[in-house]
């Protein structure tokens, strides 16, 4: 787990268009976290479940999207680093708590039944990309294998 830091707050300026629940144009806090941390949250949420990203272009160019969190996450530890897990209005963790495996779905936008993160890379003002949980993609491999 990441130590307990103050959120430091990140001008978000992205095409979110496609994701109407999350923010854009506004101060938000952001929290840090490992890319270990979030591929073993991914690895933990199961191997059936399916994930596109939007706004990350060096990772989309490694991966067939959507894609299962094995192939993802294998990407992300690839890349190595530290993200910056953007927290929607209202959706904060409480003042002093640091960000880890056990709170991240906290910090998820929900549209419908899929989960949806914004994230920067740590290290400056960088593009916010979203993770999406690719829940009808899911649905149709489900249905095809049935």
């Amino acid at each position: 787990m990441i130590e307990p830091t103050a959120a430091k707050s990140l001008l978000v300026g992205v095409r979110l268009g496609r994701y109407p629940g999350l923010v854009a144009q506004k101060e938000l806090a952001t929290y840090p976290l490992s890319v270990q941390e979030l591929a073993d949250w991914l690895t933990g949420q199961g191997e059936d479940l399916w994930w596109t990203i939007d706004g990350e272009e060096e990772l989309a160019e490694k991966l067939r999207l959507p894609c299962p969190a094995d192939e993802l996450t294998a990407a992300l530890r690839d890349r190595g680093g530290t993200l910056r897990v953007i927290a929607a209005p209202g959706q904060e963790l409480p003042e002093g708590e640091a960000l880890s495996q056990a709170n991240l779905e906290n910090l998820a936008v929900r549209e419908g039944d899929a989960r949806v993160f914004q994230l920067a890379w740590d290290g400056g003002l960088g593009d916010v990309w979203v993770l999406v949980e690719d829940t009808i993609a899911k649905e149709a491999i489900d249905a095809a294998r049935e």
